[in-house]
């Protein structure tokens, strides 16, 4: 159809519409379209109007009683695990870190430890860029650098209902701050019984939780609120393995209830309640200290122009010491 209407020459179409029908009473069948009760078209004498008003009073209820919630029936969104090549080509890493490890089935896999990186898909025979992709800190990389792939291929998976953090040196497990009732409660897991850490928020700001992979070069890592932790203290860890989960949200229905909270937000002019920190300069990262309870987070363009930035230290820090980062990159 789309072929057809190109080839047809139509440079612009009239659309009709509700709120332009020249009927004299009520709307017309063709400018209302279909009954989206029953998918078929409108027919003469439903009550469309009535229609209309119970659909905007619904979440305007909900704005004035500010009590948010969905409707219609159970299901999410389909949950992405893979990246797939689009195209046929030949793959091109940049500024992808990663370390070689075991996976659970004892094979030897790489396990991707920056977040940076990217995959590039390459028309050798043209010297033409087809498509750039992002690849997940966390991924396992299934193709090699160089390597020729077929669309349809995967090029990493990752675990779709957990971000991760990654050990990046051979060690031993070392905690700090991670004191049970006061910045961790033990959790049992409904499915496989065990009983896992849970990172909680602690009054006592002084009390960072974080853990420590002491080996060639000792490498710490912050514990957000709610991470999950996998390993014990004084367990001996190699690169590439998971030391912390941190569960995604997972499950959001598109509907319009989503957006009502921050339609609030914007009409009282407040600050939003979990903004994201992005970066304002292309630039290398740099932790800076903890203050009150928040992580300075320094970018250093080539030129030298800096920005700093606050975190908190609840939330995970998506870059890390040395990454370059574009403008617009988001920290949180």
């Amino acid at each position: 159809m789309a072929r057809q209407i190109e080839e047809a020459g139509v440079e612009s179409i009239e659309i009709r519409s509700v709120l332009t029908c020249e009927s004299k009473r009520g709307c017309c069948v063709k400018c209302y379209g279909k009954n989206l009760a029953s998918g078929i078209l409108a027919q003469k004498g439903d009550a469309v109007g009535i229609i209309a008003a119970q659909s905007i009073g619904e979440p305007g209820t909900q704005l004035t009683l500010r009590t948010f919630h969905v409707g219609g029936v159970a299901g999410s969104a389909s949950v992405e695990s893979t990246l797939i090549a689009k195209f046929d080509g030949t793959i091109q890493f940049d500024g992808v870190r990663s370390v070689a490890t075991t996976n659970a089935e004892g094979e030897d896999v790489k396990v991707v430890i920056g977040r940076t990186g990217e995959a590039r898909i390459i028309d050798t025979k043209n010297d033409r860029l087809l498509i750039t992709n992002n690849i997940p800190y966390g991924s396992t990389l299934l193709v090699k650098d160089g390597q020729k792939v077929s669309k349809g291929d995967a090029i990493c998976s990752w675990d779709p209902y957990n971000n991760v953090i990654v050990a990046e040196v051979d060690g031993v497990l070392k905690f700090d701050n991670v004191i049970e009732g006061i910045t961790y409660r033990e959790e049992s897991d409904e499915q496989t019984g065990h009983r896992e850490k849970v990172v909680i928020e602690t009054r006592d700001k002084t009390k960072i939780p974080s853990i420590i992979v002491e080996g060639k070069t000792d490498k710490s890592y912050n514990l957000p609120t709610g991470s999950h932790i996998m390993l014990d203290e004084g367990d001996e860890v190699k690169a590439g393995k998971v030391l912390v989960k941190i569960p995604r949200i997972l499950g959001k229905l598109k509907d319009i209830t989503g957006g009502l909270p921050r339609v609030t937000e914007l009409f009282e002019a407040r600050n939003p309640s979990n903004p994201a920190v992005v970066s304002e300069i292309d630039g290398v990262v740099t932790m800076g200290a903890v203050k009150r309870g928040n992580r300075e987070i320094i970018i250093e363009a080539k030129d030298g122009v800096t920005r700093k930035y606050l975190v908190p230290l609840t939330r995970q820090i998506l870059a890390q010491d040395g990454d370059f980062v574009k403008a617009g990159t988001s920290f949180v």
